[in-house]
C-alpha cells in the first residue's frame, strides 16, 4: 500500500518550503518538494523511483502540493523539466502547466530545462482538472 506522509513544512513571513516523501511497505519510493514565495509555487522536484513508476504516485504528489497551494492562496506555479521527460511533460500538462520557456543546457550542460507554468491557479480550467486527477486517483 501506497503511504504519502509529509516530511517537512517549514515557513516564515516570506515563504514557505514544503516536501512530502512516497513510501511503499516502509521504503521511500517518491519525493515531492515547493517553495511558495508571496503569492507563487515553484516545484523544484518531484521524483519516483523507477519501478514505482505509472502507479499514480506522481499525481498523488502533484495534488498534494496543490493542496498546499490552494491552502496558501497561490495564484500562479512554476517548475522545470528536461526536454526529454516525456512522461513528466505528459503529467504536468493535465494538470494545466503550459511551456512558457526554455533553459539552454540546464542539466548537466546538456540537456534544457522546459519551464511550465500555471498563470492563474483558481481558474476553471485548472481546477476542472484538479477535480478529474484527484477522481482518477481514487
Amino acid at each position: 500500500a501506497l503511504n504519502l506522509s509529509k516530511l517537512f513544512c517549514t515557513s516564515n513571513s516570506l515563504s514557505l518550503s514544503s516536501a512530502e516523501v512516497a513510501s511503499s511497505n516502509n521504503k521511500i519510493v517518491g519525493f515531492c518538494s515547493a517553495i511558495i514565495v508571496e503569492n507563487e509555487m515553484q516545484i523544484t522536484s518531484v521524483t519516483v523511483k523507477s519501478d514505482f513508476r505509472n502507479k499514480k504516485i506522481a499525481t498523488k504528489m502533484l495534488l498534494y502540493l496543490f493542496d498546499i497551494a490552494c491552502k496558501n492562496n497561490v495564484l500562479s506555479c512554476i517548475l522545470e523539466v528536461r526536454e526529454n521527460n516525456i512522461p513528466a511533460i505528459n503529467l504536468y500538462k493535465k494538470f494545466g502547466f503550459k511551456q512558457i520557456g526554455i533553459r539552454k543546457k540546464y542539466y548537466a550542460n546538456t540537456y534544457d530545462a522546459l519551464i511550465f507554468y500555471i498563470e492563474d491557479m483558481k481558474s476553471q480550467e485548472v481546477l476542472s482538472d484538479y477535480e478529474r486527477l484527484k477522481e482518477d486517483c481514487v
